[in-house]
């Protein structure tokens, strides 16, 4: 075995490589996870408006926020 435990089998210019995709995929896994937090918290919040324009029966409004 290699420095910390790489195979003496693949070059560094092959690690390089690797180490950059890995970078790139946890980067992009990152931008996926805020986006889904993102649309969470923006449906939470039409939800929220949705219950209460039902509850102040806003028929007008409700029909708004439910429609695309």
């Amino acid at each position: 075995m290699g420095i910390s435990g790489r195979k003496e089998r693949i070059t560094p210019e092959t690690w390089t490589v690797i180490e950059a995709k890995s970078k790139r995929l946890k980067e992009s896994l990152k931008v996926k996870r805020l986006v889904r937090k993102d649309k969470r918290n923006h449906l939470d919040e039409l939800t929220s408006a949705a219950e209460k324009a039902a509850a102040d029966n806003q028929h007008g409004a409700l029909y708004r926020i439910t429609t695309p």
